[in-house]
């Protein structure tokens, strides 16, 4: 059998897929957490004016 075969890739893949779903699920924390700097009050809104 050749190095990297159907198989050997296989086993790799089948080993890292508690990692790839423990990586996926810390990157969907990341994309979905509001930055520390959002603040639900609304106290930093600046009204805009229209120009003329």
């Amino acid at each position: 059998m050749r190095p990297g075969g159907k198989v050997q890739k296989a086993y790799r893949r089948g080993m890292m897929f508690k990692a790839r779903i423990a990586i996926m699920r810390d990157w969907a924390n990341h994309c979905t957490a509001l930055p520390p700097t959002a603040r639900l009050d609304n106290d930093n809104v600046v009204p805009m004016g229209r120009s003329a």
